[in-house]
């Protein structure tokens, strides 16, 4: 299956089951984001792509200058590992980084929960490739993914206790759109991939197709 079948059932099984005004503020924070002029700052395909070094679960700093000096790289920014989105995206990814691996490639996520939550987040799920801790989403806001996450969609996910505060470690209640850039080891971002609408996600195996074609 699809990773965007995968998704959309996700959705319409949450939907079908949560009440109207719960379904209704999710839109109106999505449509929101959708209308901002936020996807007009995100590095697009041909760019440098902006600089990192962040933690990573057991505390080792990852830079993307030491792993470009390996091979390309492919960096996922996600939401969290509370995100059932998130959960789905990261599980087909780990499919599939022993192939990226074998392609000389190396993949990192990126969310703005704590080292230690990462750190749950990884082992829960058995992942192959390391969570980055990005505190603050400083890193996310370089790449123009950042956002501040409206009051009333606030409110609703305190309801359902996903509790942000204490899961990113600050009160400031932002979190990144999902997005994915592959980089070829001279830094050039060879393709980007970012949505507004977080149920939205590209198909992970297109990475496989694009690192076949920049190290052949």
């Amino acid at each position: 299956m699809r990773l965007q079948d995968s998704l959309d059932q996700r959705k319409t099984n949450f939907e079908s089951s949560a009440s109207e005004e719960v379904v209704a503020t999710m839109h109106r924070a999505t449509d929101a984001l959708i209308d901002s002029d936020i996807l007009s700052k995100v590095p697009k395909k041909g760019q440098i792509v902006p600089s990192l070094t962040l933690p990573g679960p057991d505390g080792t700093r990852f830079s993307s200058q030491a792993l470009l000096e390996k091979g390309p790289l492919v960096i996922h920014f996600f939401r969290g590992g509370w995100c059932p989105y998130c959960c789905l995206e990261l599980d087909a990814l780990s499919a599939l980084n022993s192939d990226i691996n074998n392609l000389g490639a190396t993949l990192v996520a990126i969310s703005p929960n704590t080292v230690n939550f990462a750190a749950e987040t990884m082992e829960k799920m058995n992942l192959t490739f390391p969570i980055l801790s990005d505190a603050g989403c400083e890193t996310a806001a370089r790449f123009g993914l950042a956002f501040k996450m409206p009051a009333d969609l606030i409110e609703l996910y305190k309801k359902f206790d996903i509790d942000l505060e204490t899961i990113n470690g600050n009160a400031d209640w932002e979190l990144p759109m999902p997005a994915r850039f592959i980089v070829d080891r001279t830094g050039t971002i060879v393709d980007a991939r970012v949505n507004a609408d977080y149920t939205k996600r590209p198909e992970p195996l297109e990475i496989i197709d694009i690192l076949k074609q920049i190290t052949a």
